[in-house]
């Protein structure tokens, strides 16, 4: 099979392949480019380009995103394992961390579009202030619309992914994503309740 092209239009078949071959294979690199391109969306939605120069957004994304991708990778893996042993799900985390990181191979592929923007725009697209982009804003939208699909479908295969290796429907694949994300803000809601009863 060719994983890179079968991946975005037979994700099942695809991620039962690399777990029955390899459950590792490519999975560090493809999350620490995801990281790297949640932390340049996060900085554009955030308008850091105020703040900071193109340079040092484009270092900090680099590093940053490099980090947080594999924290997501582990972190998810674990979260997903046991709020889909609930469910019923038999997956592994190396099995999950699998499924996520070639389920978001449509969102990474969005990481040249980025960088057309900024050849076209530079520091704009992370600014408020965007005079090149009011000028000529047909470019921008139609690369912004072809990201924003891009990222519609690699949510649509990580949830067909996780749901071949968990054994589950696309929706109760969903279920046991919107669970492991519950495990994940549960925690820090707790802690804010704890110290919001000791302010007062």
């Amino acid at each position: 099979m060719n994983l890179w092209t079968n991946i975005w239009f037979q994700p099942r078949q695809t991620i039962q392949e690399i777990i029955d071959t390899n459950a590792q294979y490519a999975v560090i690199p493809l999350a620490m480019l995801y990281g790297i391109w949640d932390v340049l969306t996060k900085a554009s939605n955030k308008e850091m380009g105020d703040k900071y120069e193109l340079s040092a957004i484009l270092f900090g994304a680099t590093v940053s995103g490099i980090i947080c991708g594999l924290i997501t990778l582990y972190v998810l893996g674990w979260l997903l394992k046991i709020s889909g042993s609930w469910l019923g799900g038999k997956a592994t985390a190396e099995h999950l961390r699998a499924a996520f990181a070639w389920g978001v191979i449509p969102a990474i592929c969005t990481l040249p579009l980025c960088f057309v923007e900024i050849a076209l725009y530079g520091n704009e697209i992370f600014s408020s202030e965007t005079p090149a982009i009011s000028a000529n804003p047909i470019p921008f939208f139609v690369l912004l619309a072809i990201q924003f699909l891009l990222a519609c479908w690699a949510s649509v295969l990580m949830f067909m992914c996780i749901a071949q290796v968990q054994g589950f429907s696309f929706w109760k694949a969903i279920g046991n994503f919107l669970l492991a994300a519950v495990l994940f803000v549960a925690p820090f809601f707790v802690l804010a309740m704890i110290l919001s009863g000791f302010r007062n």
